[in-house]
């Protein structure tokens, strides 16, 4: 039995602050998947300027939340796709996949996405940010320039509108303003402090796109929705203690072994090549993914 992939679009105009929510007819469109959004909304608007999600973000499949931008690259005259490693693992608690931006800012802007009090909620504040860029305190007070500084910022004012364990940030720094080559970068947020992990969207010049094209400096985004296909963890540690014998989490931190040790073929062929790994009774009931 098939079930229906249900997608949802966020699609806002930036002139005038107008936007909607609506529902992905993927028979008609052929959109499964951040990519494919991004093509077909460049190909209705060359402006578009899209970024999304796939289809498991929700979970904890390894390499499933990668925040996947797609925009007209400044550097290469076309449609370019780039993608930031975690940041979705967030943006699901908004409850759209995507969300689609054409026009432009009256003034230079952050975006804020939430989904709060069982709504989606979206507007923009004006940011001073080439002010910001020059320096910032950080919350140990250690001095902050760029990028780092316009993240820690936003974070600092708007944070208190979102559940502690669901927001993000991901913002420019002063190349997206003065080149072609501007990135995306944002940490994730842990118990209200930025992370020393950080995540880029780096490829395509997409920072200054969205700087020079559409004048926003970032977004701040997510919320509280629940994804309820992904509220329990059971269905999914089941289907891997039947292939692998262990639970996802255990299995991808052996798979990532296995990398380090040359051996991830084995994973590939059903994990018999590593015998370390799984036992013989496991590697003999294992099937590839």
């Amino acid at each position: 039995m098939t079930y229906p992939v249900l997608q949802r679009e966020l699609s806002i105009h930036l002139n005038d602050a107008r936007w909607s929510v609506r529902s992905i007819d993927e028979q008609a469109t052929g959109i499964l998947g951040p990519v494919d959004y991004g093509w077909y909304r460049y190909n209705q608007y060359p402006d578009s300027f899209t970024f999304g999600e796939g289809l498991l973000a929700g979970s904890s499949i390894p390499g499933a939340r990668r925040l996947v931008f797609c925009a007209f690259s400044p550097q290469w005259d076309g449609f370019y796709v780039s993608s930031m490693g975690g940041a979705a693992y967030t943006f699901h608690d908004l409850g759209v996949n995507y969300v689609s931006l054409r026009g432009q800012c009256k003034k230079p802007s952050v975006l804020l996405l939430n989904h709060k009090d069982g709504e989606i909620q979206v507007r923009f504040e004006p940011v001073d940010f080439e002010t910001l860029w020059k320096g910032y305190d950080g919350p140990d007070d250690e001095p902050l320039i760029g990028f780092f500084a316009l993240q820690q910022a936003l974070l600092d004012r708007y944070a208190g509108e979102y559940p502690p364990k669901s927001v993000r940030v991901f913002a420019v720094g002063p190349a997206a303003l003065a080149t072609r080559e501007g990135a995306i970068g944002s940490n994730p947020v842990k118990k209200g402090r930025v992370t020393a992990v950080i995540d880029w969207c780096g490829r395509g010049g997409l920072g200054s796109r969205l700087l020079q094209h559409h004048n926003l400096v970032g977004c701040v985004f997510g919320g509280e929705w629940e994804d309820p296909d992904l509220r329990d963890s059971k269905e999914l540690d089941g289907y891997f203690l039947e292939h692998f014998g262990k639970k996802v989490v255990k299995t991808e931190q052996e798979f990532w072994r296995a990398i380090h040790r040359g051996q991830a073929e084995a994973f590939d062929a059903g994990a018999e090549a590593i015998p370390d790994i799984l036992t013989p009774a496991q590697a003999e009931k294992s099937t590839p993914l």
